[in-house]
């Protein structure tokens, strides 16, 4: 657990941070891995690569880039953590012990934090929640002792998420490319990511999340009274995307110009698309309704104060500028 004292007249945020992550999505997010480790979060902010012009040339200019790019990660990542800070809130974070375990264990934790930040502000507990994170605040609050002034959920399933069903698509997939990734040692570590990607979602925790899951009858679905809630959902579902480098050819007289351009082979979860029957696509990765794990209509507690929506995928949801404005306006005005 870390924390940051600032100031003891301001209310107290506990940021809990979602299904198999750690403190440092909100701290430090390149330090941040997904999936059982398999990825950086930053894979899941990539923006398009640009161009790459080589001027005029007779022969082939060697191309110094691989052939496959997920596309120029940010330069840096910053959260709603960073905001607060610099406003001087007294903050806490922690990694769950059990990130990809049930939510109860989860939520057990946080009854022992949340000791720890009473002794630093006189004026209340605000709890925000990013995934998971945000059940984890439902769940305890149904304990409430009166100290929690606000919640915030950042792209929380409160209704569930149908994705955990994805495994039963992408474990056939798996199984039918795993004897070719056992021929040097990219290919295993190749191999060894699918397995994490398969464990993770195959876990209790994420079967959990079903929508017909058992969880969500234990966690009481109406407004607590003096509690402050605020929702915010994605539409944007591409969460990973793939390009390949290709030349393009401009011919001016006997000269030609040589420019690298990406293009985009497929994007996830989009090419699940190609592999699921239609009827058994899920509205989470449909654009427009979905942030690639969680539906617009799932992100939003019905009887909550206020609900906002923007078009960032289930990741880019706690870097975007507009969303951080947004969390720290609710946060301001609780006290």
């Amino acid at each position: 657990m870390e924390g940051y004292e600032g100031d003891s007249k301001k209310p107290v945020i506990i940021l809990i941070h979602g299904m198999g992550m750690d403190r440092w999505i909100w701290e430090d997010p390149s330090r941040s891995r997904i999936l059982g480790g398999s990825l950086p979060v930053s894979i899941l902010v990539t923006r398009e690569p640009s161009k790459k012009d080589y001027g005029y040339s007779d022969t082939h200019p060697r191309a110094p880039f691989p052939g496959i790019t997920t596309g120029p990660p940010p330069r840096s990542l910053k959260t709603i953590f960073h905001d607060l800070r610099a406003e001087d809130y007294p903050v806490i974070t922690w990694s769950q012990k059990r990130p990809v375990g049930p939510l109860e264990a989860a939520a057990s934790e946080l009854s022992g934090i949340v000791p720890v930040a009473k002794k630093l502000s006189l004026n209340g507990i605000i709890l925000i929640g990013h995934s998971r994170g945000g059940l984890i605040a439902r769940r305890y609050l149904t304990e409430n002792d009166g100290m929690i002034k606000g919640l915030i959920t950042i792209s929380t399933p409160h209704s569930g998420s149908s994705i955990a069903r994805l495994a039963e698509y992408i474990s056939p997939i798996i199984s039918a490319i795993s004897p070719f990734l056992k021929t040097n040692a990219s290919s295993s570590r190749l191999g060894t990511a699918s397995k994490r990607v398969m464990d993770f979602l195959s876990s209790p925790g994420v079967r959990e999340l079903l929508p017909d899951s058992g969880l969500f009858k234990d966690i009481p679905d109406q407004k607590l009274k003096g509690v402050f809630c605020m929702t915010v959902g994605g539409t944007s579902p591409s969460l990973v995307r793939v390009y390949r480098w290709k030349w393009e050819t401009l011919r001016e007289d006997s000269l030609i110009r040589w420019i690298l351009a990406p293009e985009k082979i497929f994007s996830l979860p989009d090419i699940l698309e190609r592999i699921m029957p239609e009827a058994l696509i899920p509205r989470e990765i449909r654009p427009g309704f979905g942030d690639g794990l969680v539906t617009a209509e799932s992100s939003k507690i019905s009887w909550c104060d206020n609900h906002y929506t923007f078009p960032c995928n289930h990741a880019e949801i706690l870097f975007n500028r507009r969303v951080r404005k947004t969390v720290l306006s609710a946060v301001s005005s609780m006290y």
